[in-house]
């Protein structure tokens, strides 16, 4: 039997509202965030030792005359609950043991890896204007997955693409400058194109597509979610970081989403599914007025075709994606990805994909840059430039 010492009291009940909401709440934001199991143990350890106190902690004798050490009691257990809980889930945060991401004491970072930009702002080298006579220069335009994100320069596709072409060259040299920008959809990566067209000038334009760049920001399919999102990080994050309870304040927010989807606030998926085929007509044409006017840019340079390269990715971070067999979510990607192909092809472009090259290659390996990052493998970098070779060289026969 559990002994308690004659001189310990258990505040009364009257003492226990303030102590018991937290309780509530912080277990609400556990289920509905579906938290790590350390998470959940703790909570539920201090739920049983809290219910091992009551059973067999004697009444209090005088509790008017310890009301302030009763009221210093609870006050202390309502702030040491959520950090105990903010420990718990930093502890199990495999994201802990990645390298720097984001600005750390001053220097930006991408998963470990310095980020250096050039004069003009891009994640690329300095380079020589006028083009010098005997450089071939492509230019490469895109999102994330072009700029490289979790990878050093030098893996990138547009520098292996660089250094495959200038290990076949003989008299030419070939000069591959990045030009890609985090979260650009294709009407963005025009307006890069038609800034810094005539300061390039390159020879060829690659534009690197991924499955979302149709996407419109114009066209928002999830309005309930960005707004709920808004309200939470204009009025309750800012306390909770103040507080130091970054891992808390995470939690938080996934359960008022997972509530709001519960109460029918937030969409569910087929709802949001339906709004993105509706609105898939309207992002398509837009999507094909860029690349036409892009299209209009090379033509008036007199360059070859510009290459559309699909930068296919994996769905998981911690195993392999099945492209020889694509599960109905891998597949809802490729249809999108044909149907830009299919896009660009119709207004003068050249395209390459990856599909068979990586379930011939690559279906057996985790494609993501690492544990908790979508963004694509040093392998599927190298996948997309050893390809992208030939239809570059393919490309360079063009007469116009």
């Amino acid at each position: 039997m559990l002994h308690i010492h004659r001189s310990f009291h258990l505040p009364p009940a009257r003492y226990w509202w303030l102590p018991a909401l937290v309780m509530i709440t912080l277990g609400t934001i556990l289920v509905l965030a579906q938290s790590p199991l350390p998470a959940a143990l703790t909570f539920l350890a201090v739920l049983l030792a809290l219910s091992l106190i009551f059973r067999y902690a004697p009444p209090p004798l005088h509790p008017s005359a310890h009301w302030g050490i009763y009221l210093l009691t609870t006050l202390l257990f309502c702030l040491a609950l959520p950090y105990l809980i903010e420990t718990s889930l930093r502890l199990s945060d495999t994201n802990r043991h990645q390298p720097p991401d984001g600005l750390v004491n001053g220097t930006l970072y991408t998963w470990g890896h310095v980020i250096i930009n050039n004069f003009h702002g891009f994640r690329e080298r300095e380079f020589i204007t006028p083009k010098p006579s005997d450089t071939y220069r492509l230019m490469v335009l895109g999102d994330s997955m072009s700029w490289g994100v979790g990878v050093p320069v030098n893996d990138r596709y547009s520098n292996l693409l660089e250094n495959i072409l200038n290990e076949a060259a003989s008299s030419r040299h070939f000069e591959v400058l990045n030009f890609a920008a985090q979260a650009a959809n294709t009407t963005q990566e025009l307006s890069t194109l038609q800034k810094y067209m005539a300061v390039a000038r390159p020879d060829q334009i690659i534009i690197g597509f991924n499955f979302d760049d149709m996407d419109s920001p114009d066209n928002v399919v999830d309005p309930e979610s960005r707004r709920l999102s808004a309200w939470y990080e204009r009025i309750i994050d800012p306390y909770l970081t103040k507080l130091r309870l970054y891992y808390l304040s995470g939690q938080t927010n996934q359960a008022l989403k997972q509530a709001a989807t519960l109460t029918g606030y937030i969409p569910d998926q087929t709802v949001e599914l339906q709004r993105q085929l509706a609105a898939q007509q309207t992002n398509l044409s837009s999507f094909k007025h860029s690349l036409q006017e892009i299209k209009a840019i090379s033509d008036s340079y007199h360059l070859p075709p510009p290459i559309l390269i699909i930068l296919e990715r994996g769905l998981y971070t911690d195993r392999p994606t099945n492209y020889a067999h694509p599960e109905p979510a891998l597949r809802s990607i490729i249809d999108q990805q044909i149907l830009a192909e299919k896009a660009a092809q119709s207004v003068g472009f050249t395209t390459q994909h990856h599909r068979e090259a990586i379930a011939a290659q690559l279906n057996d390996q985790i494609l993501s840059v690492n544990a908790v990052d979508h963004h694509p493998s040093i392998a599927l970098h190298q996948l997309y430039a050893t390809k992208l070779r030939d239809t570059v060289l393919a490309n360079m026969s063009y007469i116009r």
